[in-house]
Formats: structure tokens, C-alpha cells, sequence
């Protein structure tokens, strides 16, 4: 089951361009004392074999332990859930400027809540009309299809050359 879990993780990783080689395997049980609700999740060993079911039980009274400060021997241990984390390394992201054309004026105002302060009509920008070094002072709205980023007063935030939003937060 958990060479199963771990392939198709494999697959998926790899889909999304991780390096093969540079796959990193991690398994995981969740494991209580009969009778109780709250289960603790415990390293799971990449190889598995005969001692490992006493292996699991150790490792699990021994986290017991270091959280509860006794364990409780003798008391039949379950194992609820069973997990693989597969984790691979991204290929380095080339972020660069969306060079689709500007949305309508690029700019427009609405109102949005302001605490302390009430409704207030601020300023509203479509992220992909954002040069390159534009600065802009909150209170101000960012909108672009997947997020919307709010300015509150004191904040600055600036457009830096690879297109990424830096905000500078001027108050709590």
C-alpha cells in the first residue's frame, strides 16, 4: 500500500518537473491507545519487516512520552491513517513581467472598509497594468483574475523588475 501511495506520488512530483533523482520519501502513521481520541503521528521506516510492527509501537509510546509524560504499556495500540510524503525539487522559476495588454483604463475607483475610518473610496489598479518601479500609496486595491491584494493607509507598495508586488506595511 504504501509503495502504491509512494509511486503515484512519484508520478505527480515528476509531472510537475522535479528532478527524479532528487525525490525525497517521507511515511507517516497516525497511531492511538485503544480507547482514546486523539492520535499522534509517527515515522513510519522506509523498510519495513518483521520488527517493524514493535518498531512503530516504540516510536509511538516514545512520542507519548516526550508529550504526555508516561506511556501506557500494555494498552493496544491502533493505526488510524497511513501517509506518504513525496517532495521534489521545483525547476527554477523564470518570473518575468505578464505581457498581456492592459485591461480597460487600468484604473478606477471603489469603496472598501477601512477600520476605524468606515467606507472609503479608494483608488483600484489591474495588477497587469503595473509598470515596472510603479509606487503606490494605500489605501488602494490591486485586482488580477486570481487575487486581490489591499493596500491599507500607510502602506507602499512597489512593482520590482521581475513583476513581483512589494508592499512595505506602514502601520499594525
Amino acid at each position: 500500500m504504501l509503495r502504491e501511495m509512494e509511486e503515484a506520488g512519484r508520478r505527480v512530483v515528476v509531472s510537475a518537473g522535479a528532478d527524479p533523482e532528487g525525490i525525497r520519501i517521507e511515511r507517516r502513521a497516525e497511531l492511538r491507545y485503544a480507547g482514546q481520541f486523539h492520535d499522534l503521528e509517527v515515522p513510519v521506516p522506509l523498510r519495513l519487516g518483521p520488527a517493524s510492527g514493535e518498531e512503530l509501537r516504540h516510536r509511538f509510546e516514545e512520542h507519548y512520552r516526550t508529550l504526555y509524560g508516561v506511556s501506557l504499556n500494555g494498552y493496544p495500540v491502533l493505526a488510524l491513517n497511513w501517509r506518504t510524503l513525496v517532495v521534489g525539487e521545483s525547476p527554477p522559476m523564470a518570473l518575468g513581467r505578464d505581457r498581456r495588454p492592459p485591461r480597460g483604463e487600468g484604473r478606477r475607483r471603489r469603496p472598501i472598509y477601512l477600520p476605524g475610518e468606515g467606507f472609503t473610496e479608494v483608488p483600484v489598479y489591474r495588477r497587469e497594468a503595473l509598470p515596472t518601479a510603479a509606487v503606490i500609496e494605500g489605501p488602494a486595491v490591486i485586482q488580477e483574475d486570481e487575487a486581490t491584494t489591499v493596500l491599507w493607509r500607510g502602506d507602499y507598495l512597489s512593482v520590482d523588475p521581475q513583476g513581483r508586488l512589494r508592499i512595505a506595511v506602514g502601520g499594525a
